[in-house]
Formats: structure tokens, sequence, C-alpha cells
């Protein structure tokens, strides 16, 4: 475990978002969200649509490059639920049921003024969520932890991007937009297989052991970890220097 970044160095500051500045146990948020999606089809969703969104997930999750992350997953979903408007039914879902999942979520509320304190000091923030979702639920996230879209310079998601972690070339997508070098940014994460991606991508990444998930890639010395409060204190050293 480490105590502190120089975060001087950087000229970028890249996020994941669950669990790592939304604070929750991923495991919980899980058995939620699949629970919600059952709810949804219960409640007049179509049926399957848990299976479908299963499916669509994992397969754009595999995305090499060819084509945006979204048509990838239209192209499944509607394999295994066909449906007029995937957009409305995802923003439907996205705004309603799934919204129940706020629950396990431990709120801290200092997440935006780490964000804002991080922008006044000439760093570009990046919220480097897994491209696999919509604006719609972005959004929805965020609001959880008192931040919106606004708070960052760039947000991934899946019509913004062809790849998706743990691929380093998601990461190197991300950098070309702002014509960035790897050396020149932090990947801030929770978790060792999507978030470590941006090591063989060659940026430094710390993961936040607060919400740390392992499913047994590594062993934890191998990797930087950081607790949630020792990262705001550097975000707070980075202003007074």
């Amino acid at each position: 475990m480490i105590t502190s970044i120089d975060l001087k160095k950087y000229k970028a500051i890249l996020f994941d978002l669950d669990a790592t500045l939304i604070p929750f146990d991923q495991a919980e948020m899980s058995r939620e969200f699949f629970a919600c999606a059952r709810e949804y089809e219960n409640e007049g969703g179509p049926k399957g649509f848990g299976e479908a969104f299963t499916y669509a997930f994992a397969e754009t999750k595999k995305n090499m490059g060819s084509c945006l992350n979204k048509e990838v997953f239209d192209k499944c979903f509607a394999e295994r639920l066909p449906v007029a408007d995937i957009d409305a039914l995802m923003d439907d879902f996205y705004t309603t049921v799934f919204t129940k999942t706020k629950k396990v979520v431990r709120y801290r509320g200092s997440e935006k003024e780490m964000l804002r304190t991080l922008r006044d000091c000439g760093k570009t923030v990046i919220c480097a969520t897994n491209p696999v979702f919509p604006m719609s639920a972005t959004v929805t996230r965020m609001e959880w932890a008192g931040i919106c879209p606004d708070d960052f310079d760039f947000v991934t998601l899946h019509y913004t991007n062809t790849y998706c972690k743990p691929n380093p070339e998601y990461f190197l997508e991300t950098l070309h937009r702002f014509d960035l070098l790897p050396n020149e940014v932090i990947m801030i994460g929770n978790d060792t297989l999507d978030d470590l991606g941006a090591l063989r991508a060659g940026i430094r990444t710390v993961l936040i052991n607060d919400y740390l998930i392992n499913r047994g890639e590594i062993e934890l010395w191998e990797t930087e970890r950081i607790t949630y409060a020792d990262l705001l204190y550097s975000v707070c050293d980075l202003a007074l220097s």
C-alpha cells in the first residue's frame, strides 16, 4: 500500500466509476442489478430483458475496434430480444427500476470537490468507466456520488469507444482524443482485471483499496494500492503546491 500520489507530474487523471468514485461492494451491486432486471420484466418490461442484456454486455466487452461498442451491444441485444427501440428501452430501465440499486451505495460526498480541485489545478479529468453503457446509465450512477458528466472533461460511453476494459487499446483510444502520452496520465481504479489493463498500455495505475475487486488475477503485492482517504490527501497536497 502507498500513502500518497505525486499528482503534479501528470497532465490527466483517469478515474474508474463503479466502486472507485461510487463507493459500493461490487458483489452486492451485481445481485441488485440482476434482481432489478427480473423486476423490470415482471413490471411490464419485455420478457428476456435480463438474458439479452447479459449476453450483449459480454459480447460488447470483446469488441476489437471494428465499430462502436454501441453497435455491438445493439446487434447482440436484438439477436436475443428484438425490440423497436433499444435506446428507449435501455433509458427507461436505467431511469426507473435500476435506480433501486442505489441502496447498496455508501455515500461519501467528497467526490465532486475532489474532481473540481483537480481541474482547477489544470488537470484533464476523464471518467474512464467501462464503455458498455449509455449516458442515462452513467448519469444515474454518477448521481449516487453527487457528481455528473460536467465534472469531467470526457466520459467514455458505448457510443464514444470501440474497445472496452481490460483491453489496453481502450486506454490508448481514450488518450488519443487529448493527444496524451501514457506517461503523462495516471489511472485510478479498483479492479485488478479491468483497470490494470492500463498497465499494458504503459499507464501507471493505482487501485483504491476500499472496494477492491480481485478475482484472483494477481497477488496484491504486485500492484499499487491506496485508500480513498489518502487519495483525497494527495489531491489536497496538489492544490497546496
